[in-house]
This record gives structure tokens, C-alpha cells and sequence, in this order.
């Protein structure tokens, strides 16, 4: 990104210094609170959504839709830690969220970045219905095969 002759990238630390040049200037959406304690919290998770969320989730697109693509087998192994991970920090966001929409009581940064991270995850199964559904996706078969998909059932 360049703003005003001044080059950026990596989408992480555009967002930062989009929300520091802009945050509440143009409406009262406050992304990183001003309150340190809760700015603390939002650069955990973000931290956490880097580390944690967003390295399983690309490793299992990567293997099981990018090299399906170029004509290449999946690891397998790389697939089922993957996927080991990514079921570990669901539950541990599963108890942070617990009685709250947002990780830090308020819609921040590290909300939006998590839903950022989860699109991709739904890319992941739409490619995957793509690539496995009968040419006839409406017959009967084609139903079931599609619930199967959806439900995670092979």
C-alpha cells in the first residue's frame, strides 16, 4: 500500500497503520481500544490468530486444495497436525467466548482478523464440494454426497 509516498505491506501491519492514521476520524468505530489493558488484549489475539489459527488454516488449504490443483498428493501427516492445531485453539476460543460475542467483550481488530482467517476456511469447503460433487449435483446421490461433505463424512 502507499499513502502519501509512504509504502507499506504485509496485511497485518496495514491494517494497524490504517487504523492509527484513521481510527475514529471518519466514524466512532474504535478497532484498538485506546485503554491499554484492552489494546493489550486485542495484540494477543492477534498474535494468537497469527500463530495459532491462521498457520493450520493456510497448511490445510495449501495441502488439501493449492496441491490438489497443481496435480500433486496432500501430506497427509502435514493435514492431520494441521488439523490437530487448529481443533486445539477452537477450543480454547470456545471458552474465551463463553457468555460474550467478542474476544474482548468489544469488536475489535482481532474480531475482524479471525473472520478474515475464516473465510478462508469456507473457501477451503466450497473448493472441496467443488472438486468431489457428481456432475449432477441435484440427483439424489448428489445430495447425499454434498450433507456428507458438509456434515464432514466421507
Amino acid at each position: 500500500m502507499i499513502d502519501d509516498g509512504f509504502t507499506v505491506y504485509e496485511s497485518r501491519a496495514i491494517c494497524r497503520y490504517l487504523l492509527k492514521k484513521y481510527q475514529g476520524t471518519k466514524n466512532t468505530t474504535i478497532l484498538i481500544p485506546n485503554d491499554l489493558q484492552n489494546a493489550t488484549l486485542v495484540e494477543q489475539f492477534l498474535s494468537v490468530e497469527s500463530s495459532e489459527f491462521d498457520t493450520p488454516v493456510s497448511t490445510i488449504i495449501y495441502q488439501e486444495i493449492i496441491l490438489k490443483f497443481l496435480g500433486k498428493e496432500a501430506n497427509t501427516e502435514k493435514v492431520k497436525e494441521a488439523k490437530g492445531k487448529l481443533e486445539q485453539t477452537l477450543d480454547v476460543y470456545e471458552k474465551i467466548l463463553e457468555g460474550k460475542y467478542y474476544l474482548t467483550g468489544e469488536y475489535s481488530l482481532a474480531d475482524l482478523s479471525q473472520y478474515l482467517v475464516s473465510l478462508l476456511v469456507l473457501i477451503k469447503l466450497a473448493l472441496k464440494i467443488y472438486f468431489t460433487m457428481p456432475r449432477d449435483p441435484m440427483s439424489l446421490n448428489g445430495r447425499k454426497d454434498f450433507m456428507k461433505l458438509l456434515l464432514g463424512n466421507k
